[in-house]
């Protein structure tokens, strides 16, 4: 048999052949397979594909981000049997060379934690992690909103107001323009590596509240100004929330743990009342408000299995 690997650029056709990889790496996993994209249209920069024999071993693409313009990002997938052949070594090698105008902008990818081949071959490479994002769900039988209430005490004692994004657009049509800022802020903050576009505020608000479910998101104010934001969104799965953004902005250091508790205890009030099971979250290590929700609920975390964004500045 031919051992030769010959590249080439992707075409439609290819696709169902590349559905195909996906699927023997990821199974039913739809989200990671559909993160390693390929096209030939933006956002994708380049799909490069190899074979051997005449048959699709592996692929890799480079895609550009409208929300994270600065960097430039990278993703290879090689067929289990033809792993460690030096498959992966010419893709990438090859994807470097089609940059093009994005030739100066950062790389950026991400793998799972147990995918350690995958982490080895990125690090030597250059590439360094640069966060872990942790995937826990909730189990509401395991917490009594009534163990957070005096969070929220401790915040109307410091002169803060908490209530409802449901409320608050009931009383002033125009709020969710503040709103959608805070968001963006909270967002930003969490993201300084690798820094999301300058957006509108209805570009923010299209992004933070999709789906969101008004009366369990909740705010926290300071007199006009809104300083506290956290989002539940709808889940597709039966009886689950999906946790959004949750932060903090422009308030003492002192107050930032206890005003996230108190945007706990609005959201498992609701989780509470509406007979919700489970939340499931998204913490990052970047994040050092979603951080605090592991210091405050009772979430197992599987270390071991944990999505790392890793980026290459040279």
């Amino acid at each position: 048999m031919d051992r030769t690997i010959v590249l080439r650029h992707f075409k439609p056709a290819d696709a169902p052949a590349l559905q195909r990889l996906r699927q023997s790496l990821w199974g039913a996993d739809t989200e990671t397979a559909a993160y390693y994209r390929f096209a030939t249209v933006a956002p994708v920069v380049c799909t490069l594909v190899a074979e051997r024999a005449g048959m699709i071993v592996g692929f890799g693409s480079l895609w550009a981000s409208r929300m994270h313009p600065t960097s430039l990002y990278i993703g290879i997938n090689v067929a289990p049997q033809h792993q460690r052949q030096g498959v992966g070594s010419m893709l990438y090698t090859a994807l470097l060379k089609q940059r093009g105008r994005y030739a100066a902008l950062p790389l950026q990818t991400a793998a799972w934690s147990s995918c350690t081949s995958a982490l080895d071959f990125l690090r030597t490479r250059g590439f360094q992690e640069d966060k872990r994002t942790f995937l826990p769900q909730l189990e509401l039988r395991h917490v009594a909103p009534s163990d957070y209430q005096h969070f929220a005490q401790s915040c109307s004692a410091a002169g803060y107001q908490l209530s409802s994004v449901a409320d608050e657009l009931a009383a002033d049509a125009d709020a969710w323009r503040a709103i959608a800022a805070l968001a963006a802020a909270i967002y930003q903050d969490s993201h300084r590596s690798n820094p999301p576009a300058q957006l509108t505020a209805a570009e923010w608000a299209d992004i933070a509240f999709d789906e969101i479910i008004e009366a369990g998101c909740c705010v926290v104010r300071r007199g006009a100004e809104y300083v506290g934001l956290s989002l539940l969104h709808q889940h597709s799965v039966p009886s689950t929330l999906a946790q959004g953004w949750i932060g903090v902005q422009a308030v003492d250091a002192a107050h930032v743990r206890q005003i996230v508790g108190a945007l706990l205890y609005h959201e498992l009030r609701y989780a509470k009342d509406y007979a919700y099971a489970t939340i499931d979250l998204e913490v990052d290590t970047t994040d050092r408000h979603a951080m605090l929700l592991l210091e405050l609920l009772p979430l197992a975390v599987d270390a071991a299995h944990a999505w790392v964004t890793l980026r290459c500045t040279s």
